[in-house]
């Protein structure tokens, strides 16, 4: 299917060098041997006086042709190039951008054929792939009859062996010609990388995944199994390459320090923050931080007393410079618990963020939490089972006026909560409870929008499985696609060999569609799903087979 569309401002042109063609060299050497038997020297071999009749044009110009000295080189002013039969004037550009189907071996996407600058000997364009930018793979993909205007082709195949371009050439009557523009024609498909470091059983539980942009590195914090499980760092580079493993709980000998990890970095002081259950202290709060490479690890907190907690999840608040921590107060009934540490100190203080008068028991189970700057509130959604709702806690960064309100019936936890600025929504993630949610069934992946700036409250949880089985939404991961506009949810199909999926909706939660993202792999666990702004994809660092660490990666799209 082609359409005509608009010229761009600017264009990514890659197209030919201009070849001489061999009729213009034959009359170049024709020519020289009727001078040589003008004047008696004899002609040239292979030619003779009717090699070329007097007068004649030579092909690419002469000196009794009109044109410019500076036109002889093969080329028009106009950027046409002389090669022998069919059209002299090549497309100005091909255009494609990403695979907008993940799966292997097949491609999909708009591609854009930029019109020749001259059309006056171009009657269509052929599209092919190529195994380079010259080489074509095959017959062509389409012929494309030129509308006077830039061509869009929707392309929708399967990759033949070797090809990673696409190629776009001129055609007429006469032939085709044989320089055109090229671009590359990437496949999209989920890949994988084991990222354990060491190989011995592997090593890594309950991954938290952050970014380093700055050194172009992705950092995994992770419960060590083979140190007693004490808090680890994986450091490598963004593609899984040159990993390597490092201990920063800080304190020789001293075990269970990493359980649960929740990982945060202060670009601002180029560190990283991390929050544990610690059973080095009973079950408290853990609070440690290190560089960014892993060295200079320190434990802020170690042996500091406090109630045992569950499920810590930490979010930066950078205009105070504080780890703000929503956890669960195992010993005050579970009732929700904010921490808000300083790294300069040293020293986190707590409170609870409880709804007065609410249910006291089971009252904040999986709270995950999230930051909307512009109001300057703290966001902390839990789950109670005891009414089998979620709540949502809007707070002011150090946990004083709080305010509460409930989802509606339908989302359970773990949950994963983060801030659509543009639409100025909470969006929550989190496994459907059955029978409550229309077209729903059991733990499918549900979402759930809150609004920031009104007390609109929250809109029923809609079904986002894109037509997954129960069971499918387990243990989510959740970010936002700035740069498409999408929701991208993993999370981890129990009942299917604990495969992994990704869930990619508009920011309302419509249009969803699945990709198995496994690569193959099964009992994967508790997934942490980044984004490599950089080089534009998708990673989530997970557990898999017991305690190995992989990494599995896609490009977005």
């Amino acid at each position: 299917m082609s359409t005509t569309v608009n010229r761009p401002s600017s264009e990514e042109t890659v197209t030919s060098a201009p070849r001489r063609s061999p009729m213009s060299s034959r009359w170049r050497l024709c020519a020289l041997g009727l001078v040589a038997t003008t004047y008696g020297l004899g002609a040239t071999a292979g030619c003779s006086a009717d090699s070329a009749e007097a007068g004649a044009t030579p092909p690419d110009g002469g000196p009794d042709s009109g044109a410019e000295d500076g036109d002889r080189d093969g080329s028009t002013p106009d950027g046409a190039t002389d090669s022998g039969a069919g059209p002299r004037h090549a497309p100005s550009s091909l255009r494609f951008g990403r695979d907008q189907d993940p799966r292997r071996g097949l491609i999909a996407g708009t591609v854009v054929i930029g019109r020749a600058s001259d059309e006056s000997d171009v009657k269509a364009y052929n599209l092919y792939w190529g195994s380079d930018p010259t080489t074509k793979v095959g017959t062509a993909l389409a012929a494309l009859t030129k509308t006077g205007d830039d061509i869009a082709y929707e392309l929708d195949a399967s990759v033949p062996d070797g090809a990673a371009h696409l190629i776009a050439l001129s055609v007429n009557d006469e032939g085709e010609m044989d320089q055109g523009a090229t671009t590359p024609a990437t496949d999209n498909f989920p890949t994988f990388v084991d990222i354990s470091v060491a190989q011995d059983g592997g090593v890594a539980w309950s991954p938290s995944a952050v970014v380093d942009e700055a050194n172009g590195k992705l950092l995994v914090a992770i419960t060590n199994r083979q140190a007693s499980n004490r808090l680890g760092l994986v450091h490598c580079n963004l593609d899984g390459t040159d990993c390597k493993l490092r201990d920063i709980s800080a304190v020789g000998g001293a075990t269970y320090t990493g359980a649960n990890p929740s990982a945060v970095i202060d670009k601002t002081l180029g560190k990283l923050l991390v929050a544990t259950e610690n059973g080095a202290s009973g079950g408290a709060l853990g609070f440690f931080s290190c560089n960014l490479d892993g060295s200079e690890a320190r434990a802020h907190n170690m042996y500091t007393a406090g109630p045992r907690i569950d499920a810590p999840s930490a979010v930066l608040d950078a205009t105070n410079g504080r780890l703000l921590v929503a956890t669960t107060n195992m010993d005050n009934n579970a009732r929700s618990h904010l921490y808000s540490c300083a790294f300069s100190t040293g020293t986190c203080s707590g409170r609870d963020i409880s709804p007065d008068g609410g249910v006291l028991t089971l009252s904040a189970r999986q709270p995950a939490a999230a930051i909307d700057s512009s109001n300057g509130s703290l966001l902390v959604v839990s789950y109670d089972s005891t009414s089998s709702r979620s709540r949502l806690a809007r707070c002011n960064l150090d946990g004083t006026n709080c305010t509460f309100q409930l989802v509606p019936f339908g989302l359970s936890g773990p949950f994963a909560s983060l801030v659509d600025s543009v639409s100025r929504k909470l969006l929550v993630v989190g496994p459907s409870l059955p029978t409550l949610i229309p077209g729903s069934g059991t733990a499918k992946p549900a979402l759930t929008r809150c609004d920031l700036d009104t007390d609109a409250g929250c809109t029923a949880p809609i079904d986002i499985s894109a037509g997954q089985p129960n069971y499918s939404g387990s243990s989510p991961s959740a970010v936002i696609d700035t740069a498409n506009g999408k929701l991208l949810v993993v999370a981890v199909s129990r009942d299917h060999f604990s495969t992994m999926g990704l869930f990619r909706c508009n920011l309302d939660g419509t249009s969803c569609t699945h990709t198995d993202i496994s690569v193959g792999h099964e009992n994967i666990a508790t997934p942490s799903a980044v984004i490599d702004e950089a080089n534009g994809r998708l990673l989530v660092a997970a557990s898999y087979t017991g305690s190995r660490l992989g990494l599995f990666s896609i490009a977005l799209w």
